[in-house]
């Protein structure tokens, strides 16, 4: 987080040496000439078409520098944005409303990962967790958010949640009319991690999926500081 703060800090200050940059090209490069030609204005012909054709060069590279700047202004800004919602994400993330949502549910995970049983109120707490990274996979699929950024920051728990609860998200997809777009931007992002995170480790699919549930009991620990409590007591 606070590699992302700085980054946030750097683009600004980056944005601030720019614009110091360009307003001192122009004073070098059209201010000086013009008074030069305002001081030799009763000069020979040559100099005051050479003066000329010097501002006319200088303004053209000063366009020319404009638009690039206009074009990396527009970058950084993105970028700007990018990390600032990131950054509202993770804190919101790690809150407590929502880190006992997603406590509660990996209470119900079974052993092997994938939630199979529906009981009265598994429904309510998929949703608590999967309506939040729902909401992360709509900014990526806006392109608010790059795919090399959520998958350092959010993946682990993209992936593995929807991982878990896919079946019960089909079942809540059924309860609302078998409504196929209500997680599909979660799906579609699912699937696209999934391709980034076997390329990145150098395994297929069914080798990280088989890691998510080798791993089911060490996760749900790692998001539920009651359930530690409660295996290390037995």
């Amino acid at each position: 987080m606070k590699r992302l703060l700085k980054e946030i800090e750097d683009l600004s200050r980056d944005y601030s040496s720019l614009v110091k940059i360009i307003l001192t090209f122009t004073s070098v490069f059209l201010v000086i000439p013009f008074f030069i030609l305002l001081y030799n204005r009763g000069a020979n012909d040559w100099l005051t078409a050479f003066m000329t054709f010097y501002l006319v060069i200088a303004t053209l590279g000063l366009a020319i520098i404009t638009a690039a700047v206009i074009i990396w202004q527009g970058q950084q800004l993105k970028r700007q944005l990018e990390l600032q919602v990131i950054t509202e994400l993770y804190k919101e993330w790690n809150e407590d409303e929502m880190f006992e949502a997603r406590c509660s549910l990996c209470k119900i995970l079974p052993p092997e990962g994938i939630i199979t049983d529906f009981g009265d109120d598994t429904f309510d707490k998929v949703e608590n967790v999967i309506e939040f990274l729902e909401r992360i996979a709509s900014y990526y699929m806006n392109s608010v958010l790059t795919k090399r950024l959520v998958w350092d920051t959010f993946s682990f728990y993209i992936m593995r949640y929807y991982f878990y609860t896919q079946k019960a998200i089909k079942e809540i997809e059924k309860y609302w009319g078998d409504d196929k777009i209500l997680y599909r931007d979660l799906s579609d992002l699912y699937n696209e991690l999934i391709d980034y995170e076997c390329n990145e480790r150098n395994k297929n699919k069914k080798e990280i999926e088989q890691s998510f549930v080798d791993e089911t009991n060490k996760f749900k620990k790692s998001e539920c500081y009651e359930i530690q409590i409660s295996q290390n007591s037995d």
